[in-house]
């Protein structure tokens, strides 16, 4: 059985910002990064947060925009986005998290929405979506030209540069299947315990953990500006760090594949005990594969259902059937992003509904469905 769906663009932009990647809890725009001179020429973003960040920036200047992405900096760092800025433009952000951190926090307020895509891009015309692959996404205004040009990236708790660096290895450490202090940016026993596995598993000694507490501290630093031997021990250790927590979450829990020519909107169910918990949504580029859930899979059934969608959120038509990938496991949903607990009585609750397909448990930990033109409801 289809989903009743709603063919307004509020529906679509509604559940875009619900899905998409920008989870900051705050998104300062056009500050001056505490005790750092923004450099007159260039236009800077400083991560305050505990997590790695890959932002895209829009410009609009004089009726046209373009796009461009991703610049990924890392936490307590800056990293420079645009050289010698023009005169009348606008800047907008999307910032998103790899996908091994999962959902977290809020989305800020959107200003307005451009295109993007999945990977590296540059993109004229960026208000409209006629490249293919591309998406729209929504961008929150940080300022313009003329204006003070760093912009910091904060979130929750608003951490100083040292401890979120030092938060944002606790982080990745925990991904990866270590065991530190909790998130908290202070260097503890359990921290350093964990850092010293993770350098002996990789033979690396300068990832021990007095190795990094000797290079870990200081300010937020200019792009340009970070002493050398900072500077490539954040990349070597965060490089690290990353491919760790890759391999850690893709070998566990369940991965969605898009083997369709379309972008698609998925969502999925997953068991527990008696009752099934439906989650959505996730975005998964054409030819491209998300993992959807990243814990390690038990005993309980799981649930998959997806929508073909163009670059506006929209349910893409074929032959006057909407293209869908599902099942006859009714479960509820809705039209921005959601996690609902309790089935049954969906339409009485102002939820919406799908035929999710249903995987029995096959005992693994982690599981990959592929969804194609061969395999559609």
């Amino acid at each position: 059985m289809a989903p009743a769906h709603s063919s307004t663009a509020e529906r679509a932009r509604r559940r875009r910002a619900g899905a998409a990647a920008l989870l900051l809890s705050a998104l300062v725009g056009a500050g001056t990064a505490a005790g750092t001179p923004a450099a007159a020429e260039d236009y800077q973003l400083c991560n305050r947060t505990a997590y790695i960040l890959e932002a895209a920036l829009a410009i609009e200047t004089q009726g046209s925009s373009a796009t461009q992405g991703w610049f990924r900096t890392l936490p307590g760092s800056c990293t420079v986005v645009l050289e010698n800025p023009g005169e009348g433009e606008r800047y907008f952000l999307h910032v998103r998290t790899p996908a091994f951190y999962g959902e977290k926090g809020e989305t800020a307020q959107i200003s307005r929405m451009f295109c993007i895509k999945n990977t590296d891009f540059l993109l004229a015309g960026a208000a409209r979506c006629a490249d293919e692959g591309g998406r729209l996404a929504p961008f929150n205004e940080v300022g313009g030209s003329g204006e003070q040009r760093i912009t910091e990236l904060t979130g929750t708790p608003d951490f100083d540069a040292p401890s979120a660096r030092i938060a944002a290895i606790q982080r990745l450490l925990s991904i990866a299947g270590y065991e530190p202090d909790a998130a908290d940016g202070n260097f503890g026993a359990m921290t350093r315990s964990a850092l010293d596995a993770f350098a002996a598993a990789l033979k690396a000694p300068q990832f021990a953990a007095a190795s990094i507490e000797a290079t870990i501290g200081g300010g937020t630093v200019e792009a340009g500006e970070m002493p050398e031997n900072r500077a490539a021990a954040d990349d070597a250790l965060f490089s690290a760090l990353y491919n760790a927590a890759v391999a850690a979450t893709e070998a566990n829990g369940l991965k969605v594949c898009n083997d369709s020519p379309h972008n698609m909107m998925a969502a999925v169910g997953i068991g527990a005990g008696t009752e099934i918990v439906s989650r959505g949504w996730y975005e998964v580029g054409a030819g491209a594969c998300v993992q959807v859930v990243r814990q390690p899979l038990g005993g309980e059934p799981l649930y998959v259902y997806a929508e073909a969608v163009d670059a506006n959120g929209e349910t893409l038509v074929s032959e006057g059937r909407p293209l869908i990938w599902g099942g006859d496991e009714e479960l509820c949903t809705k039209a921005s992003q959601f996690e609902i607990t309790r089935q049954g009585d969906c339409g009485a609750r102002a939820l919406g509904q799908a035929g999710f397909r249903r995987m029995a448990a096959d005992g693994s930990a982690g599981r990959t469905v592929r969804l194609g033109p061969e395999n559609r409801h």
